[in-house]
């Protein structure tokens, strides 16, 4: 369960809104423009996969079968020794990064909207397309 009260207040919408919906996240950060720290980024735990990303991906496809984000995922690795050990490790994990809150907020709206979404091969949208395409291909 997350505790909102140790969440920077930008990215809860976001946070709440993953782990909802199949990616259980475990830390994140709004960015702070005046350091340079200034990317917002929401970490997934380990547990969460490539596939766990498409999955995602798939249930947010705009209306010409497309997932797009201002945003991205991507992996994350990183090395430290351990406190314990004193052995050199890494840690990698998938995370979503934007780079100002407004590009993170932009793709929370656009994957909660129910406008413009995925209605399948035969729905209109992508059907259009489909036909701009395969007569610009036969131009060609």
């Amino acid at each position: 369960m997350v505790n909102e009260e140790e969440l920077d207040r930008a990215v809860v919408p976001m946070v709440k809104f993953f782990n909802e919906n199949g990616l259980p996240t475990c830390m994140s950060c709004q960015g702070h423009n005046s350091t340079n720290m200034s990317m917002f980024w929401i970490q997934f735990e380990k547990s969460v996969t490539k596939d766990d990303i498409l999955d995602f991906m798939k249930k947010q496809l705009n209306k010409f079968g497309f997932f797009t984000s201002c945003g991205r995922f991507a992996k994350r690795i990183y090395g430290y020794y351990n406190i314990d050990t004193q052995v050199w490790e890494y840690c990698e994990s998938w995370n979503y990064f934007a780079a100002t809150i407004d590009a993170a907020n932009e793709d929370f709206r656009t994957w909660q909207s129910t406008e413009n979404k995925w209605e399948g091969f035969n729905g209109s949208a992508y059907l259009k397309q489909r036909e701009r395409r395969l007569n610009y291909k036969s131009k060609g």
